[in-house]
């Protein structure tokens, strides 16, 4: 028993002490054909392991072969291969296997019959396919090209409808004794299959509500496209948890297909509650609630609280939407919006009194929202009536109690009421966004463009009359691999009327009091996170030309930011901009900084620091910029 552990012990240790490895060398091939050979030697493929002298003199053997049948589907049948195995001249050396391929001329095609019959025969996509197939004659015969062919094929026949398809002849001669060989594929497409009926297995929605998800017709060629585009476009209705659409030959319809799409109904409601924070706004917090389907015809309602701490702002949104027509490219909405926020006396920069009012507006919105192609940009338009009531009181902003009351003695009362202000307007608002860019979210390559015009008649519903037109634009573009320019600019203009309605002593100094017939939210402030950094949120008013808002707005800002590790990038930029009333008065505010962005999984986020320059009153004064979301 003894000597039999002694010998199995021996055995063991004898095979560790031939355990080698191997240097393999494929000399003569590079790329493509280098790659092949490597993955068919075994030798190579086993060259780190440990492996005794005899298996590797065995795979030696193998691996000429092998390399021969590696290069052969690139049509290499003449080569030849001179192997050398050398074995380690010391202990702990390796194996040196070196194989010098020599190979050959390759064989050419000679003729190339690629035929397709049935009824893709005359189809333009089976047409430009035949023109652009890579099997020529005179070119080196690559089986893997003719495999790929074949499969490209079929591939197309099924995206196409043609069912039926089959390669009734699909054939490679090789001829070695002139290196030559034929290639015969003939394809029978059969008839081009027909969409035919569509089954909803759903008990919710109507069938006319669910044709408008279709991008075909009754009687429509079969296309894998379109079949993929209602898959596609009922996954992002947001009204089902789960989508499947798969077809049946149709009983009824010869040569046609029947549609079956499996679905399975999301919630009724969604709920989400909000908290973030923002330069801006400050803290704030939000509550989102909306019935994702109201009846058969797949109405919805939204609705959205929220508070933020600047300006102690309140807003709520009511929301009915309702899909129109079979592309989805357009939809109603009937939208009831409330705002308030606090309006003090230092947001029109007047020494000597701290008080305060409250904006309230009301608005009724009812808007039509579609898609459209104009000069081959793909455009969102809405076009919308809103009636729109606002109020709030300029006298505590302006004077103390107790001027107020000497105003509302010697002042007209007609004349204090433009202080008051309480507009009821009537306004049609319409807008174009146009959107191209490679990635949303963060962009190397590309373009907005918003345009609004907004407009009403006194007499019409409203109490005042004026039009607007506000154009924003940002553009991005990729400098080099790390690096990127971000410009953006804004201009607005309204024409309405201005009344130079007071001009009073206060302080020693005069106030003049330019009254815009116009409700504030209409009017335009700018300063802040996404306008001129530097400034606090609308700070910026357009100064004594103005009381509570400018008529007009101009902002342009550049921007270079380069990234420099995967999810960090830095910033430098100059910001300019402000709002006005008079065109021959217009004096930008400028500002400058620098600033860090995150790349984080949940967007970005950049952090700026900027200064305003060319600013008495804001002498060395830094303010920090906080905003987190996609590029557009």
């Amino acid at each position: 028993m003894t000597s039999r552990v002694y010998i199995f012990l021996l055995i063991l240790w004898g095979g560790a002490a031939y355990a080698d490895q191997v240097d393999v060398k494929l000399l003569g091939l590079e790329g493509e054909l280098l790659a092949n050979a490597q993955a068919r030697v075994s030798l190579y493929q086993k060259k780190t392991d440990d492996l005794d002298p005899h298996h590797i003199r065995y795979l030696h053997k193998q691996a000429s072969s092998q390399i021969k049948r590696a290069l052969e589907p690139f049509g290499f049948y003449h080569l030849v291969v001179n192997a050398t195995l050398t074995a380690p001249d010391s202990d702990g050396g390796k194996w040196q296997a070196v194989y010098q391929v020599r190979q050959g001329e390759p064989v050419l095609l000679d003729r190339v019959t690629i035929e397709v019959l049935g009824e893709a025969k005359d189809d333009p996509h089976f047409v430009a396919f035949l023109q652009q197939q890579p099997l020529r004659a005179g070119q080196p015969l690559n089986h893997d090209a003719y495999e790929k062919t074949k499969k490209a094929l079929i591939n197309l026949a099924n995206q196409q409808g043609y069912l039926d398809a089959r390669l009734i002849q699909n054939e490679v001669k090789v001829r070695l004794q002139d290196t030559r060989a034929d290639i015969d594929l003939v394809f029978d497409s059969g008839p081009q299959y027909c969409l035919a009926e569509v089954e909803w297995h759903q008990d919710q929605f109507s069938d006319a509500f669910m044709s408008k998800y279709l991008s075909f017709f009754t009687g429509d060629p079969y296309l894998s496209d379109s079949l993929l585009d209602l898959q596609a476009n009922l996954a992002a209705s947001g009204y089902f948890s789960k989508v499947n659409i798969h077809t049946r030959k149709s009983v009824s319809k010869p040569n046609c297909v029947d549609v079956i799409a499996d679905l399975e109904l999301g919630a009724r409601a969604e709920y989400q509650a909000r908290l973030g924070y923002g330069t801006d706004s400050g803290v704030r917090v939000g509550l989102d609630y909306g019935l994702r389907y109201l009846n058969r015809h797949g109405h919805q309602l939204n609705s959205t609280v929220g508070v933020s701490q600047n300006k102690n702002k309140h807003l709520a949104q009511l929301r009915y939407r309702v899909l129109s027509n079979r592309t989805r490219s357009r939809f109603f909405d009937a939208t009831l919006d409330y705002r308030a926020e606090d309006f003090v006396s230092g947001d029109i920069d007047v020494e000597g009194v701290d008080g305060e009012t409250r904006v309230v507006d009301l608005s009724l919105t009812l808007a039509q929202h579609h898609k459209r192609k104009l000069f081959n940009w793909d455009l969102e338009e809405t076009i919308g009536v809103q009636y729109l009531t606002e109020e709030y009181e300029l006298l505590p902003l302006l004077f103390t109690p107790e001027d107020q009351e000497l105003l509302l003695i010697f002042v007209d009362e007609n004349e204090v009421g433009v202080l008051l202000p309480d507009f009821k307007v009537l306004l049609l608002d319409m807008s174009w966004r146009f959107l191209q860019a490679d990635d949303p979210m963060y962009s190397s390559s590309g373009q907005e463009v918003i345009f609004h015009l907004k407009g009403a008649k006194d007499g019409v519903a409203s109490n005042v009359s004026f039009w607007q037109a506000h154009l924003d634009t940002e553009v991005i573009r990729r400098l080099h691999k790390r690096g990127r320019a971000i410009l953006r600019a804004s201009a607005a203009y309204t024409e309405v009327k201005t009344l130079p309605y007071l001009s009073l002593l206060y302080n020693a100094g005069q106030i003049p009091i330019n009254a815009n017939l116009i409700p504030k939210s209409l009017q335009f402030r700018t300063g802040g996170d996404n306008s001129v950094r530097g400034h606090e949120f609308e700070a910026i008013s357009g100064g004594d030309q103005t009381l509570v808002a400018g008529k007009h707005l101009l902002t342009v800002g550049v921007e270079y930011e380069y990234r420099f590790l995967a999810s960090w990038s830095a910033s430098v930029f100059a910001d300019a901009g402000n709002v006005f009333n008079d065109y021959s008065r217009v004096t930008l505010r400028k500002s400058a900084g620098f600033g860090i962005r995150w790349h984080s999984p949940v967007g970005l986020v950049r952090a700026d620091i900027a200064a305003p320059i060319d600013d008495d009153e804001a002498e060395n004064s830094f303010r920090f910029h906080l905003v987190i979301g996609p590029d557009f």
